[in-house]
């Protein structure tokens, strides 16, 4: 259906689900280390940070913040994260919704070519 095909299409909403997946690194990252009870240090607070940072996520997290006796403030900032991402962007949304519009309205039209059989939106008949 029309989400399929717009997960299939949009680039915008594949960079979202490639970032949503990198979200769920960083926190099996941070479920290891509470799963051993150690302590966030500065060393591991760069690497998981430089991580997200490497994707643009994050951007606005300093290791410094993070620092504390659990990685409870860590794992509320991924949170956070993942809460802004899952509101998609204006562009996603629009793709959608075009992608809604051309499967519900527009014939597609099989049109024989040089090398067999080709799909048209824009064919002969829509004009």
């Amino acid at each position: 259906g029309v989400k399929e095909l717009h997960q299939r299409m949009c680039s915008a909403m594949a960079l979202r689900a490639n970032k949503l997946r990198m979200l769920d690194t960083l926190t099996e990252f941070i479920e290891n280390h509470m799963a051993i009870n150690s302590q966030p240090e500065l060393a591991n607070l760069d690497e998981l940070l430089s991580q997200a940072w490497s994707w643009g996520l994050m951007l606005q997290v300093v290791p410094s913040e993070l620092v504390g006796p659990t990685w409870e403030r860590c794992a509320q900032a991924i949170a956070d994260e993942r809460c802004v991402l899952n509101l998609c962007c204006g562009e996603e949304l629009i793709g959608r919704s075009l992608v809604s519009v051309v499967i519900g309205s527009v014939h597609i039209q099989p049109v024989l070519t040089n090398g067999g059989y080709s799909l048209f939106l824009l064919g002969p008949r829509n004009w």
